[in-house]
């Protein structure tokens, strides 16, 4: 196989998504131990790792073939079995990616490890794994493997083996071990994670489980950032790039994700108030929209879902601003009343703008002849009643505007008893927790009074240490409501010094704060695994030494796609199944 390493060129064919290339060629590397006749190959291949191409990609599956039919070299030279070849195949078929390289080195390892292969066990032992909810929904592939063949992924021997095969013990207990009982525990905490009791204790030092459950909402509000047009020379400008069925898959934040959500409705915004930083408009005649802008998208957890978060937990993620930061002038408009919401509480008032993004509607408009507000609340009534019979929850979460727009919604459903069924189990209601994050002041002090006098609602505002937005508007009489959590980005030794107002800003600056926190006298320490080149998908906030280019999160070529006859064409968007009356 020596002779195919010469005939790859860096950079020659198409582009293709590195983590899969690592995953092959990091366990092809693995396989090297005791497979010396591939050394020289893998060690070629593994070159392109920065910047595989499908040329690569197909090399380095030809070397998983030539594996596959040379089996009898083994480990150690010793011939595997027959079923062990079974199982290759089986692996090989489903694709390399699907379970990862550890399953690999496993594989090649795992005649070693004293376990139980017959045949009928077995059987009988995979049909029970695909009964076990648990087991499916909280145990990854690999751990299913082990499960499968009458092995305990955390028993003496087995760690014993692996670390000396594979990984250090130490790091074989926390990735099969310690890290699913703490991903686990978060389904038994969801109350106490939701606010039950507004977070006391647990936000100073943070809680590792709230810790990873802010990331998890915060990971949902970014992907209505993520997935908004605001290429103003397309005629989507302003909408949403992908439909509700590939949304969370084409932001990034499906894979490996144990929590699980089914995105059920788009809801869309306008405003009577001049608020030109708020919608990005088509410079296209052929705009889809003059009026409006897509404005965020509700969710409900699967059943898979259900079973990681511990409840059917409902979202309503509420996008953020996108443009630069000169929309916080637009804070300047007074603030007004909500009979809508609050009714007879006249002296409740709530900054203009925010009021009217949130209840504005436009009959000439064909996404906002209802107002944002309605569209929400009205999926929200029907999936409350939907699930009438289960253990709900509601969670409300954005970031910046966004932010504010959700803390609004989540005292509207309250207030308003959206939290309620309309059918049946007369009574009961469910709570709505808010994750908001730099979020501008929303109302006056009166509706930090209404806001008091309701149970079940809590509101978590995470605040950077250096953004400025959470201090908007500047008018005397904004109060902020809800609990706070402070983090500050600019202890952390893996960004840029000093920030400026845009970094300590943005939302991918504010989840690596909250990865890192450690409270407000420590210093920064990353305890939860958060890739950090995050950080720069919409800024040049990590430093070069990390070799990760700044503003990196940009739709393929823009958009553009070649054409049969060999012509270019923006397609950036994906029509939803589901038509708006």
């Amino acid at each position: 196989m020596s002779d195919l390493g010469y005939k790859l060129k860096m950079g020659e064919g198409e582009p293709i998504d590195e983590t899969l290339f690592k995953i092959l060629v990091g366990s092809l590397m693995y396989i090297t131990i005791t497979r010396p006749d591939i050394q020289f190959i893998v060690s070629y291949i593994s070159r392109f790792m920065s910047k595989p191409t499908d040329i690569h990609f197909a090399t380095a599956k030809r070397v998983l073939r030539y594996l596959q039919g040379t089996l009898d070299h083994g480990v150690c030279n010793i011939p595997l079995s027959e079923h062990f070849r079974k199982i290759f195949e089986w692996y090989h078929e489903l694709g390399q990616h699907t379970f990862g390289g550890k399953l690999i080195v496993f594989l090649c390892l795992y005649d070693k490890i004293p376990g139980d292969y017959e045949p009928p066990k077995m059987f009988g032992r995979t049909a029970n794994l695909s009964n076990n909810q648990i087991i499916n929904y909280r145990c990854n592939p690999f751990e299913k493997w082990l499960v499968l063949i009458g092995i305990s992924p955390s028993s003496p021997e087995t760690i014993s083996y692996m670390a000396e095969h594979v990984v250090g013990q130490d790091s074989f207990e926390i990735m099969f071990q310690k890290e699913i009982q703490e991903m686990a525990s978060i389904s038994k905490r969801w109350t106490t994670l939701s606010g039950e009791d507004n977070w006391s204790g647990l936000l100073d030092p943070l809680d590792i489980d709230l810790r990873r459950y802010i990331i998890h909402y915060g990971e949902m509000a970014q992907a209505a950032r993520d997935a908004f047009n605001t290429e103003k020379t397309s005629k989507n400008a302003g909408n949403s790039l992908y439909n509700r069925s590939n949304l969370l898959t084409k932001v990034g934040i499906e894979q490996g994700n144990p929590f699980k959500y089914e995105v059920t409705k788009y809801f869309y915004g306008t405003s009577s108030a001049p608020l030109p930083s708020f919608l990005v408009k088509s410079l296209s005649r052929e705009a889809w929209s003059k009026e409006s802008n897509w404005i965020g998208y509700v969710a409900v957890a699967t059943d898979e879902g259900k079973v990681a978060l511990g409840r059917r937990d409902i979202v309503i993620s509420w996008r953020g601003t996108v443009q630069n930061m000169e929309w916080i002038n637009d804070l300047k408009f007074p603030s007004v009343s909500a009979p809508e919401i609050f009714r007879e509480h006249h002296h409740v008032k709530v900054q203009h703008g925010w009021h009217s993004i949130y209840t504005t509607g436009d009959p000439a408009s064909r996404f906002n002849k209802a107002s944002a507000r309605d569209q929400v609340l009205e999926e929200v009534r029907r999936l409350v009643d939907l699930y009438k019979n289960e253990e709900i929850s509601l969670t409300v979460v954005g970031h910046s505007m966004g932010g504010a727009l959700a803390t609004l919604n989540a005292v509207d459903i309250v207030s308003n008893g959206f939290n309620k069924t309309t059918m049946g189990m007369s009574g009961k209601t469910f709570p709505v927790t808010a994750f908001v994050f730099g979020s501008p002041r929303v109302g006056n002090s009166d509706f930090q009074k209404f806001f008091s006098l309701h149970k079940d609602i809590h509101i978590l505002r995470v605040h950077n240490a250096h953004d400025v937005v959470p201090h908007y508007p500047l008018k005397i009489g904004y109060l902020h409501i809800g609990e706070e959590l402070v983090i500050d980005t600019s202890k952390s030794a893996y960004l840029k010094s000093p920030g400026d107002i845009h970094r300590w800003h943005d939302m991918e600056s504010y989840l690596h704060g909250v990865a890192g926190a450690q409270g407000r006298e420590g210093g920064f320490k990353l305890e939860v695994r958060r890739d950090i080149a995050l950080v720069n998908k919409y800024s040049d906030s990590l430093l070069d030494e990390y070799h990760v280019p700044p503003m990196w999160w940009v739709k393929k070529n823009k958009g553009m796609v070649r054409q049969a006859d060999g012509s270019w064409l923006l397609m950036d968007h994906e029509d939803d199944d589901v038509c708006i009356s």
